[in-house]
């Protein structure tokens, strides 16, 4: 029997095709909630590929490596968003592009720590420096660790524990260095130092 067509216990249709080795090859069928499923098998009959409609009634696609990992999944979240996700041999997501709460598109790359160490939005970036955030707009820290930036069209080119903050606190640069502080200024800049 190469082909099967049935009707599962829960009165949902279910059509296998199987290999020459009577292994199954592709599965079409419903779970028990009337959702479509198509299941892709390698020459062992181990699952390879999913196409299916989830508990939110929203498309997923699931590619899965040779260990049966989830490999790359491209999805919606439950707002109809589009999210796909890419992960590593241990089943880890490493990078993932979404549209986030605010209808933009987001890229984040984590490191090999599961830290996030990249990110990039439409209107601000964070590359390659790790326990760093912006929480403003026209903004970007390039390199280093711990920087936090809260004002608008500020830079942050690397060093540790730097930030830019403040009402008004636009406009500013720092270079480098640790623990450099520029608070409720513009125009401002610091190429290093510490503290």
């Amino acid at each position: 029997v190469r082909m099967t067509a049935e009707v599962d216990s829960n009165e949902q249709g279910k059509l296998t095709l199987k290999d020459s080795s009577a292994n199954d090859s592709v599965k079409l069928s419903s779970d028990s909630n009337k959702r479509g499923n198509m299941t892709i098998h390698d020459s062992t009959g181990v699952i390879r590929m999913t196409a299916l409609v989830d508990s939110n009634e929203q498309g997923e696609f699931t590619l899965k490596d040779s260990s049966a990992n989830e490999s790359i999944k491209l999805a919606s979240d439950s707002n109809k968003r589009g999210v796909v996700d890419i992960y590593d041999a241990a089943g880890a997501s490493k990078i993932e592009m979404k549209a986030d709460s605010n209808d933009e598109g987001v890229v984040s790359i984590k490191d090999s720590l599961g830290t996030l160490a990249t990110k990039v939005q439409g209107h601000k970036s964070v590359i390659s420096a790790a326990y760093s955030n912006i929480y403003s707009t026209g903004s970007v820290i390039v390199g280093g660790s711990g920087h936090i930036i809260s004002g608008d069209y500020d830079a942050i080119a690397g060093g540790a524990k730097n930030q830019i903050s403040g009402i008004g606190g636009d406009f500013n640069f720092i270079g480098g260095g640790s623990g450099i502080d520029i608070k409720e200024a513009k125009y401002s800049s610091s190429v290093g130092g510490e503290n």
